[in-house]
């Protein structure tokens, strides 16, 4: 620790929003906020809350964050104040930058400075525009106030040299996949699938949903008449009908 707890401000950067932020660490939870201030500067992707409110995070690469006690826990983080920044279990840091509606113990670690937060709350309302809408990334920089920026994932090793392969792997991998989308993934996040899958996809469902039905209606003491019958498979099929009976089977008489 080079610094004393009050004397560290550690900036927060949004490059494609152009906004950054200063939040200064406290000393409620010294062990967590040595964590953040050793692993920068480092980047990732900016989340935000979908059902909690207006909250961001981001995965941190700081391992240590798993398993470190806190040494203070808000009990609920809906009474924190707003621009309080928190380290968690999930290895998120997270900020709250305006009304949360999710109770959940939380470790706070800092707070943004005050003259900032005009800025969070743009950059908070930016990133929820990304989430809810555009669905484009936005990427974050965390970075001691000052001092230059760039990124680093550590990579852990073992004795066992199994272990230590596996380490190797899964760091390559986090690291291919840290700040770049996945090309496996890439069309499916967008919505791109290829038209083979659905055709099967949709057989398979229309065959199961099929049989599950007319095995319920029979069960139930209904019989297929012709046309009935007609109704029930283009309806099925996502077709109507114009004239027909409501229900697909008519009962047995």
């Amino acid at each position: 620790m080079t610094k004393t707890l009050s004397a560290r401000r550690v900036e927060i950067a949004w490059p494609d929003l152009g906004i950054t932020v200063t939040a200064e660490l406290g000393d409620r939870n010294p062990e967590l906020a040595d964590a953040l201030w050793e692993s920068l500067p480092y980047q990732s992707l900016q989340g935000h809350g979908l059902v909690a409110g207006q909250h961001l995070y981001h995965v941190a690469p700081i391992p240590s964050l798993v398993h470190l006690a806190a040494s203070y826990r808000m009990a609920d983080r809906r009474e924190a104040p707003d621009g309080t920044v928190f380290c968690s279990a999930l290895q998120h840091l997270g900020i709250k930058y305006g009304t949360v509606t999710e109770p959940m113990p939380a470790s706070p670690v800092g707070r943004i400075r005050p003259e900032d937060m005009p800025a969070l709350s743009e950059a908070g309302h930016a990133v929820w525009d990304s989430v809810y809408a555009t669905k484009k990334p936005v990427p974050v920089e965390v970075r001691g106030a000052g001092m230059e920026g760039g990124h680093s994932i550590p990579r852990l090793t073992a004795a066992d040299p199994d272990a230590n392969h596996l380490l190797h792997d899964v760091y390559a991998e986090t690291e291919r996949i840290w700040l770049s989308e996945p090309l496996e993934l890439a069309d499916l996040h967008r919505g791109w699938i290829p038209a083979s899958w659905l055709t099967t996809a949709r057989k398979s469902s229309r065959s199961r949903r099929s049989r599950q039905d007319r095995k319920r209606w029979v069960k139930a003491g209904f019989r297929p008449s012709s046309l009935a019958t007609a109704v029930w498979r283009n309806c099925v099929r996502g077709r109507k009908l114009r004239d027909g009976p409501a229900h697909p089977f008519v009962r047995q008489r």
